[in-house]
C-alpha cells in the first residue's frame, strides 16, 4: 500500500498475512483492471472440488482491500480442464471490447485470446469468445502513444522478449 506512490508497505489482512482473498483452491498469476471506480482483479485459481481444473476467477473492488467473492469467467474450451490450463490471465479494454489472454501451456507456448462486450464473461466449456492462438507464455500487452507492445516469458529461466504488437484489422 502507498498514500504518495513512492514508498510502499506490504499490505496485511486480519490474520496477519499478505494475502487480500483465497480461493478459488490455489491462487496465482493476478492483474488489476480499473474499470470506471471499480477494480476487476483476475487470476488463475484451481478447483479442488472438480479434480484441480484450472479457471479464471475475477473479484471486485471499489478500494483494492474489500473484494467480492469470486467468479468464473472462463474455463476448458479447447485449452482443456488440466491444472495449468487457465494460467497467467491478463485483460486489456480496447475499443468497447475486453480481451483476455490465456495461457495453456509452456512447451510449446499457447496463449489463447478471448473478446467479450462484458468482462465478467469470457465463457465456461466454450470457445465462442476466442479470436486466436498466440505463440508467447505469459503475455502482458503494453501501449506506448499508438504502438503497442507484447511482453513474453521466453524460456522460464528469467528471459522476457518484447515485441512489437499489432491488431487485425489495425486500429484508426
Amino acid at each position: 500500500m502507498s498514500s504518495g506512490g513512492i514508498t510502499f508497505t506490504r499490505y496485511k489482512g486480519p490474520d496477519g498475512y499478505s494475502h487480500l482473498f483465497h480461493g478459488p483452491g490455489p491462487t496465482r498469476d493476478p492483474m488489476v483492471l480499473k474499470v470506471g471506480n471499480q477494480y476487476l482483479c483476475y487470476y488463475c485459481g484451481n478447483l479442488e472440488e472438480i479434480n484441480w481444473q484450472c479457471v479464471v476467477a475475477l473479484r471486485t473492488s471499489f478500494d483494492l482491500i474489500n473484494w467480492s467473492d469470486y467468479k468464473i469467467v472462463s474455463a476448458g474450451g479447447s485449452p482443456g480442464h488440466h491444472a495449468a490450463s487457465a494460467e497467467c490471465p491478463f485483460v486489456i479494454f480496447l475499443d468497447g471490447y475486453y480481451y483476455l489472454f490465456r495461457n495453456n501451456s509452456y512447451r510449446p507456448t499457447i496463449n489463447h485470446v478471448y473478446r467479450s462486450k462484458d468482462p465478467m464473461n469470457f465463457g465456461i466449456d466454450s470457445d465462442e469468445k476466442k479470436i486466436t492462438v498466440l505463440p508467447v507464455a505469459a503475455p502482458e500487452i503494453i501501449q506506448i502513444g499508438k504502438q503497442f507492445y507484447v511482453s513474453t516469458v521466453a524460456d522460464l529461466e528469467g528471459e522476457i522478449k518484447v515485441a512489437k504488437f499489432g491488431w487485425y484489422p489495425p486500429l484508426e
